[in-house]
């Protein structure tokens, strides 16, 4: 699974990086005024379709055999967690609860696994953008390409720092998350006490002011994380718009001293 899941991005990068090249010449193509360019849009459209779906395929097959890697690690893990929490003695639990033992492979077991499905994105995603603006700078040239390379360049550490801020805001939900989970397993453990003394609705109070905050801070990283998601879609269209009106200026400039 590891292995095919290295070999699809760089697939995904390669389809990526042609599909452009074939819009291009099936454009040109449409252009031509003899019995020739028709065929050649023809098959051109074809390879037009069939980089589409590559790219459909080899980011889907990625996906899935990330997510079949992150199920194995999420379960080893668990396994070995309960496998660890089962040979606990009583003195062991002095320091730690039932419900942080259930806590670690509910989430963060699932973190595992969550990180899993998306650590290919650390190497694919420079690769792609490395690339791309290579490929760029090649066929526009460098005054007009530059522009707007240096536009995705300028903007992407804002979203690497506004994904490490989601990811800090996530940490500290899951603090209090922990908080929440052992007051409610002290509360259960001690429910005769509760009872006795009429604790129910303080009790209660402190449960939800906890699981407020948590909510509150989940909100926030959630924001945050579609935020991000948004714009790693629109900036390499916005490198590209960059490019192509400073393109359109220059040519314009020659047009005018011409």
């Amino acid at each position: 699974e590891l292995e095919r899941s290295t070999v699809m991005p760089l697939l995904n990068v390669v389809a990526c990086n042609l599909q452009p090249f074939a819009l291009l010449a099936w454009v040109r193509a449409l252009e031509r005024r003899d019995g020739g360019g028709a065929a050649r849009g023809a098959v051109l459209a074809l390879a037009i379709t069939g980089l589409s779906l590559l790219v459909s395929y080899s980011m889907q097959s990625t996906f899935f055999h990330q997510i079949c890697l992150g199920l194995w690690l999420k379960a080893a893990l668990a396994h070995a967690v309960f496998d660890k929490a089962l040979r606990l003695g009583s003195r062991a639990f002095r320091h730690t609860t039932v419900g942080a033992v259930v806590n670690l492979v509910s989430i963060d077991c699932e973190k595992v696994e969550e990180a899993q499905v998306l650590y290919q994105f650390v190497w694919q995603a420079p690769l792609l953008l490395l690339v791309q603006s290579a490929l760029i700078v090649a066929v526009v040239g460098r005054r007009p390409g530059v522009p707007g390379v240096a536009t995705v360049l300028v903007t992407w550490p804002l979203i690497d720092r506004a994904a490490c801020a989601a990811g800090a805001l996530r940490a500290r939900a899951m603090r209090h998350n922990d908080e929440r989970v052992r007051l409610v397993n002290e509360i259960v453990q001690g429910i005769a006490a509760v009872k006795v003394a009429a604790w129910e609705e303080s009790l209660a109070r402190a449960v939800a002011k906890r699981r407020a905050q948590e909510h509150a801070l989940v909100r926030r990283s959630t924001l945050l994380m579609q935020l991000v998601g948004t714009a790693m879609i629109i900036l390499p269209g916005l490198g590209l718009c960059v490019t192509m009106v400073v393109a359109r200026a220059l040519a314009a400039r020659r047009d005018g001293r011409g």
